[in-house]
């Protein structure tokens, strides 16, 4: 599976579940709609989010709603930190629910 980009059109849909809220939600789907694959370091400074699961988990509950989800995933190569030790980084992006497993959706709810 792998993470989408979503266009204007379906960010702007997207975004209107969250009812023109501001703050961590919205940001986190905005970022990931045009940034899929993004690594835990930059969602975390480039969104100000220091918990990114947890804000998924929340945005997640809106998310469903259209057939979306965020998740995150080891990336294929190994990122280092600047030790060279192995950093647990992860990337994160925006998922589509495939329609034949929505008996998953209940994962989603707070």
């Amino acid at each position: 599976m792998a993470a989408v980009k979503l266009d204007q059109n379906e960010l702007n849909e997207t975004l209107k579940l969250f009812d023109g809220r501001r703050g961590q939600l919205p940001r986190l789907v905005r970022y990931l709609a045009h940034n899929p694959d993004a690594s835990t370091v930059f969602v975390n400074t480039d969104c100000a989010i220091g918990n990114i699961s947890d804000v998924a988990r929340a945005a997640n509950q809106k998310l469903q709603q259209n057939g979306l989800f965020i998740s995150c995933k080891r990336p294929d190569k190994k990122i280092e930190n600047k030790f060279g030790e192995p950093s647990h980084m992860w990337q994160w992006g925006i998922y589509r629910i495939n329609p034949k497993h929505t008996q998953y959706l209940r994962f989603f709810k707070g």
